[in-house]
């Protein structure tokens, strides 16, 4: 009856032990596919700042340009600079 209940025991352990290394590998899995999704988010979201950012400043220089422009026609017409503000 001891031999039973060690077989028992030695049996279920193994499986303990496969259950658990197959349950580890698929966490490793899982997480090397969330660590490259979110290598992957971050690269987009440096992407799409940099695009805006690159947008944000061309549009920043044509309105500095444009009102450059502004001032120099208002000061080629004789008129104060205080009339921009």
């Amino acid at each position: 009856m001891r031999n039973v209940f060690s077989l028992l025991f030695l049996g279920l352990s193994a499986l303990f032990a496969v259950t658990h290394a197959v349950e580890i590998q698929r966490i490793r899995r899982t997480n090397v596919h969330l660590e490259i999704d979110a290598e992957i988010v971050l690269a987009s979201m440096i992407s799409h700042q940099r695009q805006s950012t690159a947008a944000g400043n061309s549009v920043s220089s044509f309105l500095n340009n444009s009102w450059r422009g502004v001032g120099m026609d208002i000061a080629v017409n004789g008129q104060s600079s205080s009339a921009l503000s």
